[in-house]
């Protein structure tokens, strides 16, 4: 049974908790995070979401190659939040899970198998043979 490790959300051009909303044809597909009582959704202004997170254990930046401006990453316990700048502000780029502390609604976690993830979203947007990607549309 094949184990996926990695999961990782990005938006078109992306765990505590996790939702897709819209898998009907012709519906807009969103995916949205959720840690505590902090909803995360990809193009969703970054800074309010970030407060509300609270402290990061770890946080990077580097020029963006697709936007005028920084790419930064912030490390929380079992994920990562990407963002990326656009006229003056920061939005979330991608949510990763990173370790098997975090679990969504549907039980989906790091090790969970691929059968279970593609029941749970559908067939991934990309995949390898140790993770799944979904894009936002």
């Amino acid at each position: 049974m094949k184990k996926i490790i990695g999961v990782l959300l990005v938006l078109v051009m992306l765990g505590t908790l996790l939702s897709c909303n819209g898998n009907g044809a012709g519906e807009q597909t969103e995916y949205v995070f959720v840690s505590g009582q902090t909803s995360v959704a990809i193009n969703s202004e970054a800074q309010a979401v970030l407060d509300s997170l609270g402290t990061w254990k770890q946080y990077s930046e580097s020029p963006s190659c697709a936007f005028d401006g920084l790419d930064k990453v912030y490390v929380y316990s079992g994920f990562r939040i990407q963002t990326y700048p656009q006229n003056g502000q920061d939005y979330i780029y991608s949510v990763e899970l990173t370790d098997d502390s975090v679990t969504t609604p549907e039980g989906i976690t790091i090790g969970s198998a691929r059968d279970q993830v593609v029941t749970a979203y559908g067939d991934a947007s990309t995949e390898s043979e140790t993770s799944l990607v979904y894009f936002s549309t």
